[in-house]
Parts: structure tokens; sequence; C-alpha cells
């Protein structure tokens, strides 16, 4: 949307006479539209979205491959901005400090023109992406985005919560998307000790 004007002319009329004319002067101006972050397929992105469809549940099983954080129905939108200006993905409350690693495709970053800052702690990544970019290129990105965790034996249960915004070429930040990752334990097979 653009500026506007609108003047509006009004005068009063008993019957017989006409009073003078008051015109009223409108300005209009727009205002920028915060980015949507959606989770499900059946999700209108236009439409204020109700907290379901942005939190998201990913399962991770002791031993087993890496996963990806965003559900392939995930969606980004912006009915005033097509282009992303930068996101922020944070994962908290790591239980096995360094053994929990989130991966990406540095090469897909780097043709995208977008880049990608990651620091931790034992208890917390954060991945910073900037680079003014179409939305659907930082969704392909964050597509790429793996967690896998490697504690070889009985990693700590329980989940790590991690956090999404992503900002439009104005600055402004969508709402708050939530990813949990539940780690839990694979069931091991029982042994029988023959040495007593």
């Amino acid at each position: 949307s653009v500026a506007s004007t609108k003047t509006l002319t009004f005068t009063v009329h008993d019957g017989q006479n006409v009073s003078n004319k008051i015109e009223v002067t409108i300005n209009f101006f727009p205002v920028n539209d915060r980015p949507i972050v959606q989770f499900r397929e059946d999700a209108d992105p236009n439409v204020f979205a109700p907290e379901v469809n942005r939190t998201f549940r990913v399962p991770y099983i002791e031993e087993g491959d890496s996963v990806q954080l965003l559900p392939d129905t995930t969606t980004f939108a912006d009915v005033d901005s097509s282009n992303a200006s930068s996101a922020q993905l944070v994962v908290k409350g790591l239980k096995n400090g360094a053994s929990e690693e989130l991966m990406f495709n540095d090469t897909l970053a780097s043709l995208l023109g977008i880049t990608v800052n990651l620091s931790r702690n034992n208890t917390r990544i954060t991945v910073i992406l900037l680079g003014k970019a179409p939305f659907t290129d930082y969704l392909h990105l964050l597509f790429t985005f793996l967690y896998i965790n490697r504690q070889a034996v009985e990693p700590l249960e329980g989940i790590r919560l991690a956090t999404l915004i992503v900002f439009d070429d104005k600055g402004d930040g969508s709402d708050s998307a939530f990813i949990q990752i539940d780690v839990q334990r694979r069931n091991d097979n029982p042994q029988i000790d023959l040495g007593g």
C-alpha cells in the first residue's frame, strides 16, 4: 500500500439555506506488516495464526540419524514484502553439552548470499542468518538445518526448545515459532550375563 490523501467536504442544509463548506483532509499512511511463520499446511499464511500453527514437535531417538528441524509444511508469508533481512534460531535446554549439534548446508548458504553465524555453550545454540534474500531462499536454507545428539549411551531425555524469528527487509520480526526437540532413549535389548 502507498500513502494517500482524501478530502471530504461537508455542508448543512436546513431546508432553505445551505451552510458554508467545511473541508476535512485525511492522510493515510501505510504500516509495515510483520512476516508470519507457520508450520501447518492448512493454515492461511495471510491470516493471524493461532499458537498451534507456530509449534512443531520433532522426536529424536537415541543413536538415531539427524532430524530436520522445520517440517516440510513450514511457510513464511508477508503481505507487503517478499524479502527477508535476517532470521534467528535459538535452541535452549541442551542437556548433553557438545554432543548436541546443529548442522546445515553451508554451500547452499553461500549460493544464496546468506551469512550464517553460529555460537554455542553447553546449554544453548544460537544461529543468526543475515543477508537480504527472498523469504523462499531463507526457507530453503532453514530446511537444511538438522539436529543430532552424539551422546553414545543414554542421552538425557527431555525437550530442547528451539525458537525461530524471521525478519523482513524493513527489520520487523515475526512472532516466535517454536520447535520442540523431544530427545528419547532407545529401548535396549536385555542381555544375559553367564559370567555370574
